[in-house]
């Protein structure tokens, strides 16, 4: 349901909704279960608006 959400939410394939939640688990140090629970509930990662990077693009937006 969690990838859903962000993918309707951001345009995002199911693949790379997968992606930001596996990536938001890993940064955070929190079961991707967790992390899946926390965008059911609050509709956003972090308590905030999700905002997935564009792909292929680094940390602070540089290639």
């Amino acid at each position: 349901m969690a990838i859903g959400i962000l993918m309707a939410r951001h345009g995002l394939t199911e693949e790379r909704a997968f992606d930001v939640l596996r990536a938001a688990s890993s940064h955070r140090n929190i079961r991707l279960a967790s992390i899946a629970e926390e965008v059911i509930l609050t509709g956003a990662l972090d308590g905030g608006p999700a905002r997935p990077r564009a792909p292929g693009r680094g940390r602070a937006g540089r290639p």
